[in-house]
């Protein structure tokens, strides 16, 4: 059975244990299981009964809103005018940090994709259509989306909103709470990416990936895309949050973007590699039911990213910035 087929199966892993209740409940109501006949205490044989039902609900539940999210993720476009800074505060100063932050699209695409029917209708009449559930009363952006067109990824964060937005996700996932510690999972990931740079990615995952719609025929691919896109986002966050400086953030942007010049030929590779990267990262990480919808909202987006004419990757190109590295 192939991975893809494997993470669509865990969806529906709530049959066994539903059987297995309503078994129970018509045993029960049949008479045939019943305390006085099974010998167990009357209050330890309803506890034990409750407990079967409600984790039957519980995991039925689940298993259908993991289903009807990859659905909606299927179908899901993404509002890449979100990922435009109207008013940069720390503005880019060369096509290094430019195409470094371009290069964050493809995580940050996943973070603006959007599949209700409302929504939808709004593409359809606008290609930059913009959820206005994702606006405060001000007008500011309230996602969990950054920039890619300046050095800072959010703006307007008050106390509270870059509490909840930045710091929580960065503290809880990666162990930042300040710039000690952001330096060392910089440094970390980093390696990471330099590491799996000279290892191919295995067929199996390579076809996963390929299995769930992304169009790829090119070179064998490695997993670093995955690791440079999460060195980029944590160093930019920890500059967002104050943890690092701004020359710290901008080293970062140029190391990156001289690797990805470097190591990939075109976007599409670059996006390839990290999908790879993102790959192995799910399985690893024990997603259950959701991994199957995750997955799917991924190859979605980072697939809009490179397509869609609305993405900030449109009209851009690694040659070119090749080209700008020259000089």
């Amino acid at each position: 059975m192939s991975l893809k087929n494997k993470l669509y199966a865990r969806q529906w892993g709530f049959i066994k244990p539903l059987l297995a209740a309503v078994i129970l409940l018509g045993l029960w109501l049949a008479g045939v299981v019943t305390p006085e006949k099974t010998g167990v205490p009357g209050w330890l044989f309803y506890i034990v009964l409750a407990i079967v039902v409600l984790f039957a609900v519980f995991k039925t539940f689940w298993g259908v809103v993991c289903i009807l999210s990859a659905k909606e993720n299927a179908r899901g476009k993404c509002a890449f005018a979100l990922l435009h800074n109207k008013n940069p505060q720390v503005k880019t100063e060369n096509a290094a940090e430019q195409y470094a932050l371009l290069a964050t699209t493809f995580y940050e695409a996943s973070e603006i994709c959007f599949g209700s029917a409302k929504d939808l209708a709004g593409f359809a009449a606008d290609p930059n259509y913009l959820p206005p559930q994702k606006f405060d009363e001000q007008g500011d952006y309230r996602g969990d989306s950054q920039y890619v067109n300046s050095i800072e990824g959010m703006l307007h964060l008050d106390k509270k909103d870059a509490e909840y937005r930045l710091a929580q996700p960065l503290a809880a996932s990666w162990g930042i709470t300040n710039g000690e510690e952001a330096l060392e999972q910089m440094n970390a990931l980093w390696a990471s990416a330099q590491e799996s740079a000279n290892a191919p990615a295995g067929q199996d995952l390579q076809q996963t990936v390929r299995d769930f719609g992304f169009a790829y025929d090119g070179a064998a691919a490695d997993t670093s895309g995955f690791h440079v896109v999460r060195f980029i986002w944590v160093a930019r966050s920890a500059f967002t949050l104050g943890y690092v400086n701004e020359e710290t953030v901008r080293g970062a942007l140029a190391t990156a973007a001289a690797f990805i010049a470097q190591h990939y030929a075109d976007w599409r590779q670059f996006a390839f590699s990290y999908l790879l990267g993102y790959a192995q990262w799910s399985v690893s990480q024990g997603l259950g039911a959701m991994s199957y919808s995750l997955f799917v909202e991924r190859v979605n987006a980072v697939s809009q990213a490179l397509d869609s004419q609305t993405s900030p990757l449109h009209g851009t190109s690694l040659d070119a910035l090749r080209e700008a590295l020259k000089q």
